[in-house]
């Protein structure tokens, strides 16, 4: 069963990685030895082969005493049964050997590593009973290197040594693994336990803090390092990006959530805003439908043009209310072109003059000479300038003015439409934007959509500019 814990994984990988290593690091040693010990063998015993021909007096008038040899196999394998002895012609033939009869497989050995260790290099030769197989060896010429009847080959590592060796090693590789594997995983379990718990306990924090973070709603936000402070490690780094995230996941909840509530409120006003068009003219119109023939002409067509004012109306809302949703689709970009801002003015001017002269009021243009032209959404900018001049004519009284200025700034021209009408409440003067807000309009007797302002504002914003208004009642 694998645990669920970062820190029992870690740890236990710790473990795992240490057992491997020092299983590992047990062979590697145990192969090592091997070569150490047989470097030192061949050392110790390059010259046994020259001694045992000089003390055994293996040449014996001029020539090469076979019995000598057999004698001197015999004792040197009692004394030293690790070795064996071969005595070879000049060719590398096996002549005699130390061994007991039927166990050697080879009937010559390689001269080039006989030739080489005469030479003086450390070389491997052939092992006569076990063939291909290379071991340490010690050669020498019989009689001597003058009168060459022979070789003397000594294997020093023979097969006696091979399988003791064997034997023990095999044992003792055995015992150092498992000693070895004993005191890897008690060391990776303690000190593991120690270090991951001390190295997990910020990611443990984190969990934490993010768990926090899901039962209170996305709503309760870790704080978050000061902003351009060194970042530390990866964990460190993981927590201060979770501390943004969970603050930017906490601003856009709060957002949706001011969304829905907008969404709830355009609702309830858009239904209040239909039905009273809706109630009224539908109420109109069954009157008509019920006492057609009994009204007088001059009261059926008060009739009718009450029902036309209020469908107009009704047009009027589903109009701005089908443009807001235009403006508010997402994607939604301007169709921009190069145009002179002043013409449009002097043209909204012009068809605004007729009304108001029909309300008694004054409308012109406030235009500062030498403006350059603008890069904006043409009809876009006639729109929400109409409805600020809608608005102006609205709240302004007979003998008022309504004036449209214009004038550069670095980078941009301002358009200011501005009246001598009814005025607004300072406090009230962040409300006129937003939809279906009708401040002061009760002298309009509630025709409007609350739709105007928020349009104006919405067409500035998608250009990238700004809005305010400025007023004080009267």
């Amino acid at each position: 069963m694998i645990p669920r814990s970062l820190a029992a994984r870690l740890t236990l990988a710790l473990m795992l990685v240490l057992g491997l290593m020092g299983t590992g690091y047990a062979f590697v040693a145990l192969q090592m030895a091997d070569r150490y010990l047989d470097s030192i063998n061949r050392v110790v015993n390059r010259d046994l082969a020259r001694n045992i021909v000089a003390e055994r007096r293996l040449v014996q008038e001029g020539g090469v005493d076979r019995a000598a040899v057999e004698r001197a196999f015999h004792e040197y394998m009692a004394v030293n049964p690790a070795i064996e002895l071969y005595l070879l012609d000049p060719r590398g033939r096996i002549l005699s050997y130390s061994a007991e009869p039927g166990t050697v497989k080879q009937d010559a050995v390689d001269m080039e590593a006989v030739r080489a260790a005469l030479a003086g290099r450390a070389v491997l030769g052939d092992d006569p009973r076990h063939p291909g197989e290379r071991k340490t060896f010690s050669v020498t010429w019989v009689p001597d290197a003058v009168r060459r009847e022979g070789l003397l080959y000594v294997v020093l590592r023979g097969q006696a040594y091979a399988q003791t060796n064997e034997m023990l090693r095999t044992d003792y590789f055995h015992r150092v693994i498992w000693l070895t594997l004993a005191l890897a995983l008690v060391a990776g379990a303690g000190l593991g336990t120690l270090l991951m718990v001390r190295l997990t306990r910020r990611v443990r924090r984190l969990a934490a803090e993010m768990a926090a973070f899901e039962a209170g709603g996305f709503r309760r936000v870790p704080v978050a390092g000061p902003e351009g402070a060194p970042e530390g490690d990866e964990l460190e780094q993981l927590t201060r990006r979770f501390h943004r995230l969970a603050q930017h996941a906490a601003a856009q909840f709060a957002r949706l959530r001011r969304m829905d509530q907008g969404r709830r409120e355009t609702i309830a006003a858009v239904s209040h805003d239909l039905r009273t068009p809706l109630a009224a003219m539908q109420g109109y119109l069954e009157t008509l439908d019920l006492r057609a023939d009994r009204l007088p002409a001059q009261e059926r067509r008060r009739y009718v043009q009450a029902a036309l004012r209020q469908g107009r109306r009704l047009h009027r809302l589903i109009e701005a209310l089908f443009e807001m949703a235009k403006l508010d689709a997402p994607g939604f970009q301007p169709r921009r072109e190069v145009f002179p801002v002043a013409e449009l003015a002097f043209d909204l001017v012009q068809r605004y003059r007729h009304l108001g002269d029909q309300r008694r009021l004054r409308v012109s243009v406030d235009c500062e000479p030498g403006l350059p032209p603008v890069w904006a959404d043409i009809g876009l900018v006639e729109r929400a300038l109409a409805n600020l001049l809608d608005n102006a004519l609205a709240h302004t009284g007979p003998g008022g003015e309504v004036v449209l200025a214009l004038r550069g700034i670095p980078g941009a021209v301002e358009l200011e439409v501005r009246d001598n009408g009814c005025g607004v409440e300072p406090a009230d003067l962040e409300r006129i934007f937003r939809p279906f807000e009708q401040v002061g309009n009760r002298h309009r007797g509630g025709g409007c959509s609350g739709l105007g302002l928020a349009i104006v504002r919405r067409i500035v914003e998608v250009h990238g500019g700004r809005i305010r208004a400025e007023s004080a009642p009267g």
